[in-house]
């Protein structure tokens, strides 16, 4: 399922480089994971960016998220997925 998962997510990201791929959690675990970032005095200058992906991820609830790197560290967000690993959407956070 992760190859099916990785070959989408090279298409999708448009990269032929390395691809890092966390480990599978609920969305609800990656907003709260934000929002404790939110309390982070040395990342308050990305807090407006933080506030926007919780805004992006509230979308997708109640589904499943990995965390990607793709290639050079360029493209690197949040992989939403259905219970079946099925590609859903791309969350972009840099």
């Amino acid at each position: 399922m992760e190859e099916k998962l990785e070959q989408v997510l090279l298409e999708k990201l448009g990269e032929e480089l390395d691809l890092e791929i966390g480990q599978k959690r609920t969305v609800l675990e990656a907003i709260a994971e934000n929002e404790r970032a939110l309390q982070e005095k040395e990342l308050s200058g990305i807090w407006e960016e933080i506030k926007d992906t919780i805004k992006e991820l509230e979308v997708y609830k109640d589904l499943h998220t990995f965390y990607i790197v793709g290639g050079n560290g360029m493209s690197q967000g949040y992989c939403i997925v259905d219970s079946q690993t099925n590609y859903i959407d791309f969350i972009r956070t840099v």
